[in-house]
């Protein structure tokens, strides 16, 4: 009794993991790009980044923190971001991101206020997404805001309580 329970239990386990092992001549493989990560400043001795991601378009701004080392509740981070989109989304010409190399164009629109936390193993991040249908070409990345002010816009409204 307890090998034909077994024999059960393999059957119905192991063959549907058998097959969607198979190959199937309609399914497509999606490899994903990398992020294209440039350090150009510092913050209050933090690296920050711009970051566009080749796989959906985004451009966000962020800043770097050790594993523990930054108070949840201290907001300079997210007001340093606000003035950094600001800067690079009203120039009327290209930026050049520090000693980088790179240059950033903001083709127009409305920034998108997004700011999130990414906790990671070695580090933690502040982050504001600001941008979506980003490109890059070369050493320029090019992204544009929305057409119209989507949700809560914290660039006008958002102010750091000192």
């Amino acid at each position: 009794m307890k090998k034909s329970k077994l024999n059960a239990l393999l059957f119905i386990f192991l063959i549907p993991c058998f097959a969607c092992s198979q190959n199937d001549s309609d399914s497509e493989v999606v490899v994903l790009q990398e992020e294209v990560v440039i350090e150009y400043a510092m913050f209050e001795s933090h690296p920050v980044e711009m970051v566009y991601d080749p796989n959906d378009g985004r451009v966000e701004l962020r800043v770097l923190f050790n594993k523990d080392e930054y108070s949840a509740s201290d907001y300079k981070w997210l007001a340093f971001l606000k003035e950094e989109v600001l800067r690079l989304a009203s120039a009327n010409q290209p930026v050049v991101l520090g000693k980088s190399g790179y240059t950033f164009e903001f083709l127009g629109g409305h920034p998108i206020w997004a700011p999130y936390t990414g906790w990671y193993i070695d580090y933690n991040c502040k982050c504001l997404y600001f941008a979506n249908s980003g490109s890059i070409d070369g050493q320029i990345i090019q992204a544009q805001g929305t057409k119209e002010i989507e949700g809560w816009n914290g660039y006008e409204l958002w102010k750091l309580n000192r």
